[in-house]
């Protein structure tokens, strides 16, 4: 009798855990970039270059090794339309597609809208909104059908600029949308980030900037990467980093190289985590297009 009694009672333990792990919660963040320049660009949507009047911009993230299945890929286009008293509109796309695994897929893409208005002969405001859609699906296998699930998203910045200076906080992820694709629930949880751009030092063949990017969710550790960049001959650019917790990196790139009326860019980054942060490294790339005013 004891020992039905007991194996009654770990049915019923075991049946309770396998509840309680089919109804867990996960947060789920955007995959940064080291690349603070282009990261910037899809976290701060109210954020205007206002020299140029298309812009596109590409990049890919990567984990080396046997992680190389870990990855994603990111795509924005701007349109700058020019408005009355030196107001600029701006209209864009952007989307983000994320593999971790075989068999894990995470989706987004967006619209936003920004307009940045000019204060004075110094600062601009530029307001963005961006609203889209985020979905994650599992592929199916033999044993498993698989599942997909997609929620509303939606991300707002405010940024200063002037000539030399650049800064802007934006929220992300505002909705805190849950997607369920299978038995997990997945949260896309609210966080928010602030960028910083400041040129330390210009000269004729060599400009050095001071850029940071904090990022943090209420409740949660800060992450914060620091990037030293470097513009030798207006042209080459020289990057190196870190970021908090656990990596430092390293970078090379091409600026506004000219080519008929376009303008190419190019940056390559490698990541490298400090050992008590993991055993991978990171390698990343972005490619920019843009058609000057």
């Amino acid at each position: 009798m004891i020992k039905k009694q007991l194996f009654i009672f770990f049915i019923l333990c075991f049946s309770a855990a396998i509840c309680v792990a089919q109804v867990a919660v996960y947060d789920v963040y955007t995959k940064d970039l080291s690349i603070l320049s282009v990261d910037q660009i899809f976290l701060q949507p109210g954020n205007i270059v206002k020299d140029r009047k298309v812009n596109f911009n590409i990049a890919r993230r990567q984990l080396t090794g046997v992680f190389d299945v870990v990855n994603a890929s990111y795509f924005n286009a701007d349109l700058l339309f020019l408005g009355q008293n030196e107001g600029i509109h701006k209209l864009a796309i952007y989307g983000r597609n994320s593999q971790e695994g075989k068999f894990i897929s995470e989706n987004k893409l967006s619209l936003a809208y920004a307009y940045q208005a000019q204060l004075n002969d110094r600062f601009a405001l530029g307001l963005g909104l961006n609203a889209g859609i985020v979905g994650l699906s599992f592929q199916g296998s033999e044993s498993n059908p698989g599942g997909s699930d997609t929620k509303p998203d939606l991300q707002a910045s405010v940024n200063l600029s002037s000539d030399g200076f650049e800064c802007g906080i934006s929220a992300n992820q505002f909705t805190n949308s849950q997607v369920k694709p299978l038995f997990s629930t997945f949260v896309y949880r609210r966080f928010y980030s602030v960028y910083f751009s400041k040129r330390l030092i210009e000269r004729e063949n060599l400009a050095i900037h001071l850029i940071n990017l904090l990022k943090t969710s209420l409740g949660s550790e800060l992450n914060l990467n620091t990037m030293l960049q470097s513009t030798i001959q207006q042209h080459v650019q020289l990057q190196a980093g870190f970021r908090m917790p656990g990596a430092y990196y390293f970078g090379v790139g091409f600026y506004e190289l000219a080519f008929y009326d376009l303008l190419f860019g190019l940056h390559c980054h490698y990541v490298v985590p400090l050992p008590k942060f993991g055993n991978y490294n990171r390698l990343e790339f972005a490619i920019q297009v843009a058609l000057p005013q």
